[in-house]
Order: structure tokens, then C-alpha cells, then sequence
């Protein structure tokens, strides 16, 4: 079946361990001239060790301890408890410790609303609330990049409205693949944006 093979691509190339180094390039590939080189290799590379490599560890470490019995996707809600609080811990390393003295860029307020939206579906999991964390952290991207855009006088109309489309594209594959309900896919839109808006408009951190 072809949708289903689409769905399943879809759902793996936007997984949410890859947003968060996703956006981070995206961010220095559009603000460049603001910063030196050494820097952004750094950043990149800090991000890529918390959001990524040491998630993926976790999770392969796990599974080889049978305590998950789920794919990447990780669908079944209780499984979700260990994942969602190491990736809560590892935010609140790089933002609270590594980056506690660095600027206040819009990335960095990004990582912020991106922690939050984490600590809302880790606090889901104990009310047996499940929320498409496909959707969060994609649509989290949306406000980011706006902001980015008007914070830097940078023109990404284009960019936005792309973004706009792979988040309707991966919302149809979540739910195609009955991987979601519909509450979950909009609860996801929810405590994907709300943070990085409050994070914003309150000027937190």
C-alpha cells in the first residue's frame, strides 16, 4: 500500500528525535552572519549530543533490557515514562548548565518552549493522557521559525509556508496509521505551540 508506506516514511524522517538538530541548523543557516563559525560547530554539535545520540543510546540500551518493547515510535503510553524524563533531563542540561550564561537568542528560547512541551507530555503519560509527540515537536518549529524571521529581518515566507505543509502532510500520516487519534493529533498542536508562544511573549529565561 502505498499511502502506508508514505505514512511510515513521513513518520520517520520527522521523528521527533531529529527536530530539535533539525531546526538548530536551519537556525544558523539562516543567521549565520550573526555568528562565528566555531560557535555554531559547537552548538550544533552539543545539540546533536543531547536531542540525539544520547536519546538513541537510551533507547537502544532499553531495548536490549527488554524495559521497551515498542519501535522507535514508542506508541504504548507507559513506555513513554523513561524516555520523556531522560529527554527532560538532558534539556534541562543543556539549557540550565551548558548554556546557562550564553545569550538569549531565539534558539536558545526555542529549547525553552521545547522543554516545557516535554515536561506537558511527561505529565501526560501519569494522567493517561497520550499526545502526538510527532506534532509537538514539528509544530513547535512553527513559532520558532516566525520569530526567527522577524527577530533577524530574515524573509521566510517560502520556509513557513513549507512548514505548514509538512505539518499537515505529517498529521495525515499519524492518523492514517491509526498511530493517533484525532484529540491526540490536536493535543500535540496545542502543547507544540502554546509553549513557544508563552516563552515568547513572557520574554521567559
Amino acid at each position: 500500500n502505498l499511502m502506508k508506506l508514505f505514512s511510515k516514511i513521513i513518520s520517520y524522517l520527522l521523528h521527533p528525535v531529529f527536530i530539535p538538530l533539525i531546526a538548530t541548523g536551519c537556525y544558523f543557516f539562516y543567521t549565520q552572519e550573526y555568528y562565528q563559525k566555531t560557535f555554531m560547530k559547537f552548538t550544533f554539535l552539543q545539540v546533536s549530543i543531547m536531542t540525539l545520540f544520547l536519546p538513541i543510546c537510551l533507547f537502544l540500551m532499553l531495548k536490549s533490557f527488554k524495559v521497551l518493547n515498542s519501535t522507535l515510535m514508542i506508541n504504548d503510553l507507559n513506555e513513554r515514562k523513561i524516555p520523556f524524563f531522560f529527554n527532560l533531563l538532558l534539556l534541562g542540561i543543556l539549557l540550565f548548565r551548558i548554556w546557562e550564561f550564553s545569550s538569549h537568542s531565539e534558539l536558545k528560547i526555542f529549547f525553552l518552549g521545547y522543554f516545557f512541551s516535554y515536561l506537558i507530555l511527561f505529565l501526560g503519560v501519569f494522567l493517561k493522557q497520550k499526545i502526538s509527540v510527532h506534532t509537538v515537536a514539528l509544530t513547535g518549529t512553527l513559532p520558532f521559525t516566525i520569530a526567527t524571521s522577524i527577530a533577524y529581518s530574515q524573509v521566510l515566507v517560502w520556509q513557513t509556508s513549507a512548514l505548514f505543509l509538512l505539518i499537515g502532510l505529517l498529521i495525515t500520516a499519524r492518523l492514517y496509521s491509526k498511530a493517533h487519534t484525532n484529540l491526540e493529533v490536536v493535543l500535540g498542536l496545542i502543547v507544540g505551540i502554546l509553549p513557544q508562544i508563552l516563552a515568547r511573549h513572557f520574554q521567559i529565561y
